[in-house]
């Protein structure tokens, strides 16, 4: 397959470069930053386009020719109004440009922060302790970023009817592993090794409240 790939210099992305150029696919990545992992480039079947969601014409030109569209950047922004303007608004012209350009396919990485009212309220906590969450249960977000994921979700959602186009979701929560490539993160960002960090060397650590995780 010919496969357009956001976020693939992430650590899940990277992981799903790996295991695609093992597989034997062509995959086009595209990143903000096309030389943050160089061992990337050296893998069979990889191109690396330097490119943000905001850039429309770009993302237009990219997903033509595409069989498959795997989704897993994310625009990170302070704010409710700078969530919208550059994460969900990014993904959901991707997605439809995607879907416009005759693609079969799109995975949308999302998050269980789509359901962080669980964790980040106190009735969330409450009502539903010991119980199942799978992929039934629908979107509850308490923060932004949760919000945000929870409407790309929507409107993949409402495009695979509209395009009659295939979309799978994934809700990963927060993980972390081995790299997959030397240079590679351990982890979708790098809070956690900061906090860490400065706890060794008895630095002052700050969290935003909030922030989706």
């Amino acid at each position: 397959m010919n496969v357009l790939l956001t976020g693939g210099t992430g650590f899940i992305g990277s992981h799903i470069a790996k295991q695609l150029s093992e597989d034997g696919h062509k995959v086009t990545i595209m990143a903000r930053n096309a030389n943050k992992i160089p061992a990337l480039k050296k893998l069979q079947g990889i191109e690396i386009i330097q490119a943000s969601l905001s850039n429309f014409e770009m993302v237009e030109s990219l997903v033509r020719g595409k069989d498959a569209v795997i989704h897993v950047a994310l625009d990170y922004k302070d704010g409710a109004v700078n969530m919208l303007e550059h994460d969900t608004l990014g993904s959901v012209h991707l997605l439809e440009a995607a879907a416009k350009a005759g693609v079969e396919q799109i995975i949308y990485t999302s998050s269980t922060a789509t359901c962080d009212f669980i964790y980040m309220t106190d009735y969330g906590r409450q009502s539903m302790a010991g119980k199942t969450i799978d992929e039934e249960f629908k979107p509850r977000p308490a923060s932004f970023y949760g919000a945000t994921k929870a409407a790309t979700e929507m409107y993949a959602m409402a495009l695979s009817h509209e395009y009659k186009i295939r979309v799978n979701i994934i809700r990963p929560g927060y993980i972390f592993g081995n790299p997959a490539l030397e240079g590679a993160p351990t982890q979708p960002d790098s809070r956690f090794k900061d906090y860490v960090t400065k706890i060794k060397n008895n630095e002052t650590v700050s969290v935003s409240h909030n922030d989706g995780t």
